[in-house]
């Protein structure tokens, strides 16, 4: 038997592979330092971080914001290791990326066998503009993946003592209590595998002991950083009003379109690739899990291990207790596309005899073309992704404006405005005026025509229309424009309020009067 053309094409997709892996790292890391500028959600929990002592950092934070307590103690420290700078925020969300490359790529080569397939399916992970955003988002949302992959290796891995499994899988789990939110989800499924794949009477007494160390665990992080949580009833409001939390009653139309809705979200937002993701990935799906079905026992209880995750977050959703939402379901993309990456293991099987000598030929080809195309997608998704870049319009901002001249804030800027005045990056001796949320954009006008003389504004082009209702009206009003700047959804300008009559003061307010 001629083993040539096999070890040739070993040998292209090793070179092939790491080859994929170097652009995943390089895309992450021009992400990372392009250094956008934080936006209000970023920017509201990095104020957090930056203002409290890691005591203060387990009680519930202040503007809304909620995140692991584990991951708020690493995020500060890092902030401190790169001292009054972004980069420190993004630091541990950059990492946990490249090691869940690491963790993707292990798992594929415990259950693919076909070198194509494998390679594909990294393709899919690395190429993805979504994941690659969020390995540089001060958020803990790349936390969630890291704790998924983390989980799904050391579950499947081979270990030549069967007790280091169980030891490692209890010490890894409870900890992860503490990371991630999403957690409890991949606990009770994993506990579920292990129940069922158990055969070995005497792995009972071991598991028993995980299952009590992930309680004991949940318990302590539900008593402390949960239950009763003061932004409960806020974060209810927020996820019923974004429309995240699945209708009860599967006798209602809603319920069916809640699920088709989410159902796109998986498969067009977080999967990222177009119509391709949105129609073939899941049908490639289906065969990854008829392939599984087919299988042995153990195989098949990998089904659970890719769908229930989906299932018992849809469940959570439906009694308000875990919303199923865009970001929040970021963790499940590796994992489905880990079935992904089985039913293109199943296709290959099946096509092997028909394409007989050719095949390796046919496969390299395939792979580069392929992936090619999925790289592609990166580009098409808005690579590098920006939200507000703030950060150019202060500086605008910072070396035109005078002492005499006010500074007025939009309400979507505040947060990121104060972290990068907290941080030192400006330093303004000007009068500040800021708005807070309301669904009247009159509020907004308001607050910007009880100002007087020259005043800057700086106005968010994302979100509502508040800040076009003020240009707009200050138009009206015949108030010249001095100088404008726009960059990436932020805008400064400078408006003569002069012709404004009898501005009525505002008591209220929160203003500051900032000194060096």
């Amino acid at each position: 038997m001629n083993t040539e053309p096999d070890r040739l094409s070993t040998n292209f997709f090793k070179f092939f592979t790491i080859l994929i892996i170097i652009i995943g790292l390089a895309l992450a890391l021009y992400q990372f330092f392009l250094n956008r500028s934080l936006w209000n959600d970023e920017a509201t929990l990095s104020l957090n971080i930056i203002h409290r002592s890691p005591s203060g950092l387990l009680k519930p934070l202040d503007y809304q914001q909620v995140a692991p307590i584990l991951f708020l103690q690493i995020e500060h420290f890092c902030f401190y290791f790169i001292s009054d700078s972004t980069y420190g925020l993004r630091l541990f969300p950059l990492l946990i990326y490249f090691a869940s490359i690491y963790l993707f790529y292990q798992i594929l080569t415990l259950l693919i066998r076909n070198n194509l397939a494998r390679l594909l399916a990294l393709a899919l992970f690395i190429f993805n503009s979504v994941i690659i955003y969020y390995s540089s988002e001060v958020k803990q949302y790349m936390a969630d993946v890291f704790v998924g992959l983390l989980l799904y290796f050391f579950l499947l891995k081979h270990y030549r003592n069967e007790q280091n499994k169980y030891i490692i899988l209890g010490i890894i789990g409870s900890t992860a209590l503490f990371l991630s939110n999403i957690s409890p989800i991949l606990l009770f499924t994993i506990s579920l595998f292990l129940i069922i794949t158990s055969y070995k009477r005497e792995v009972f007494p071991y598991l028993l002991m995980v299952f009590c160390a992930w309680g004991i665990s949940f318990a302590l992080d539900y008593y402390f950083f949960i239950f009763n949580h003061p932004s409960r009833t806020y974060m209810i409001g927020y996820w019923t009003n974004e429309k995240a939390f699945m209708p009860l009653n599967p006798m209602k139309g809603d319920f069916y379109k809640f699920l088709i809705t989410k159902f796109q979200m998986i498969f067009y937002f977080l999967f990222g690739y177009g119509y391709f993701g949105k129609i073939f990935l899941p049908l490639i799906l289906i065969l990854g899990f008829v392939k599984l079905y087919s299988s042995q026992k153990k195989e098949k209880a990998y089904i659970l291990l890719i769908i229930l995750p989906t299932i018992v977050q849809l469940i959570l959703s439906a009694f308000k207790l875990y919303p199923f939402e865009k970001r929040l379901i970021l963790y499940q993309f590796p994992i489905l596309i880990i079935g992904v990456a089985i039913g293109i293991d199943f296709l290959l099987d099946l096509s092997k005899n028909k394409f007989g000598l050719a095949s390796a030929r046919i496969n390299n080809t395939f792979a580069i073309i392929l992936s090619v195309y999925l790289g592609s997608f990166v580009y098409f998704n808005g690579f590098p992704i920006m939200h507000t870049e703030i950060k150019e319009s202060l500086k605008y901002i910072e070396h035109r404006a005078k002492k005499d001249q006010a500074i007025y804030v939009y309400e979507d800027l505040v947060p990121s405005f104060w972290f990068y005045h907290d941080i030192n990056y400006i330093k303004f001796k000007n009068y500040i005026s800021y708005g807070s949320y309301s669904p009247n954009p009159n509020d907004y006008l308001n607050k910007v025509t009880q100002l007087k003389g020259k005043v800057w504004l700086l106005l968010s082009n994302e979100g509502t229309n508040g800040s076009k209702f003020i240009i707009n009206n200050l138009n009206k009003a015949n108030c010249t424009r001095l100088d404008s700047f726009k960059y990436e959804n932020a805008s400064a300008y400078l408006y003569d309020l002069s012709a404004l009559k009898n501005p009525v003061p505002d008591t209220s307010r929160k203003a500051l009067l900032l000194h060096e």
